[in-house]
């Protein structure tokens, strides 16, 4: 006969904080000295927690345009690579680096 152990493990309920307790949360984190991990550990709190209030603190380094949307300005002069995104539209004058970045943004908001 063999026996099983189980463990049950109890979490508080979720909190959420307000953008003024992120706010202070973040600043006493980065007053602190401390890393992430210990900060937490001496606070109690998980580290994912002070990760999320970094998040909705900063920002996330997330563009102000909207998801899916990216601006586009025309070239001085129509030199550089030309684009066929389908459906009859070509964009033409592209840098380089601006292909990439209107490529990798398409591929983003298709998935």
């Amino acid at each position: 006969m063999t026996e099983s152990i189980a463990t049950i493990v109890v979490r508080p309920p979720r909190r959420h904080r307000s953008a003024d307790e992120a706010a202070a949360l973040v600043a006493n984190w980065q007053t602190s000295g401390q890393n992430k991990e210990a900060f937490c550990r001496h606070r109690g709190i998980l580290r994912s927690t002070l990760s999320s209030c970094l998040l909705r603190v900063t920002g996330g380094g997330r563009a102000s345009a909207p998801a899916g949307f990216m601006e586009l300005r025309p070239p001085p002069d129509p030199v550089g690579l030309s684009l066929d995104v389908g459906g009859g539209m070509r964009l033409i004058g592209l840098d380089l680096a601006s292909a990439i970045t209107l490529v990798t943004a398409l591929r983003q908001v298709r998935r």
